[in-house]
């Protein structure tokens, strides 16, 4: 039992040197927002909601020391999730993108496709870009492409909740 309360007193210690700026022993979400910002990460309010979601479970808009400690493992969930999110997107631009401008374009798609032995490439990007190309320009921005997986797990996530 002594070793679980060393590892979440570590957790909170950890918690507050990285998010809670003005040591007042509670967390608001510009902390949070802030925080990200400076770790350069591409979306930080996003990172944040995770966090917020996760741990403001009386929705308050901050996160006490007892919210964080009773949620600890799920926040660790949440930021592997989201950093696997990011990765699966970086992965996407790397494949398809092939002149590094973070948009995929129909030909670029179409090369990737054919290349790989795709049996109907056409079939395969019109597909993608009636899925992701929100603008109909017939490219995918990066933009378009995190939008898309948002809603595709929110699609997810409601399909997954219990029917009332």
């Amino acid at each position: 039992m002594g070793s679980i309360n060393k590892q979440v007193g570590e957790e909170v210690k950890n918690f507050l040197s990285k998010f809670d700026k003005n040591k007042d022993h509670v967390v608001s979400y510009d902390e949070v927002v802030n925080y990200w910002k400076t770790q350069d990460c591409k979306d930080p309010k996003g990172s944040a909601d995770l966090i917020f979601t996760a741990l403001d479970k009386n929705h308050d808009g901050s996160i006490s020391l007892s919210e964080f400690i009773k949620n600890t493992a799920s926040v660790k969930r949440l930021l592997v999730k989201n950093r696997v999110v990011e990765d699966n997107l970086v992965n996407f631009l790397l494949k398809f993108n092939k002149n590094s401008d973070d948009v995929v374009t129909k030909s670029e798609l179409e090369a990737e496709f054919e290349r790989s032995g795709h049996k109907n490439p056409k079939n395969a990007v019109n597909d993608i870009l009636y899925a992701m190309d929100a603008d109909n320009n017939d490219s995918i921005t990066m933009n378009e492409i995190t939008e898309s997986f948002k809603l595709k797990s929110a699609v997810y996530k409601k399909r997954q909740a219990p029917q009332q």
